[in-house]
């Protein structure tokens, strides 16, 4: 084999890679796959190509308890507060040792209203209109994704407990 031929099939394969390595970096992560569920007592929240996997409180227990005393809540993660009916929320951060993101949501899952809420304070954190659900995130969170008011989800719910 010629030297000039492995040249060019080394820069020709050199160029290939690169082309398929970034045509990767483009492509949106994996949505879950067909027939996935989250486990039992979880959920997937999902906006557009970011899914946030939560925990999902839906007793009075698990709501009161949310994510309080946690050294770390990992980014992609969260809680989901499900409420039995529309009615205006009130949360606060008693324990809570992480700044947090809140999204009060309607039934529709669309997001009505984000709030910041700084950790470890007794600061109250109400919904200006009635809501269905509330979306705790690390603190940031939808900024960085582009989440905003008026973003609607896409929820998966696994097996009841």
């Amino acid at each position: 084999m010629s030297r000039r031929f492995l040249i060019l099939a080394l820069l020709t394969g050199s160029a290939v890679l690169a082309d398929s390595m970034a045509a990767c970096a483009q492509d949106p992560p994996p949505s879950p796959a067909i027939g996935d569920s989250p486990v039992p007592g979880a959920a997937w929240v999902i906006f557009g190509v970011d899914t946030v996997a939560v925990e999902v409180a839906a007793t009075a227990q698990q709501r009161s308890r949310g994510l309080s005393n946690r050294e770390a809540v990992p980014a992609g993660t969260g809680m989901l507060f499900v409420f039995e009916r529309t009615e205006e929320r009130t949360f606060w951060m008693r324990d809570t040792l992480v700044d947090l993101d809140i999204a009060f949501l309607d039934e529709g899952y669309q997001v009505l209203e984000i709030l910041r809420m700084e950790a470890e304070t007794l600061d109250l954190h109400d919904s200006s209109v009635p809501v269905f659900m509330a979306l705790e995130v690390p603190g940031g969170w939808f900024a960085e994704h582009g989440v905003g008011v008026g973003s609607v989800a896409t929820i998966v719910f696994g097996p009841t407990p």
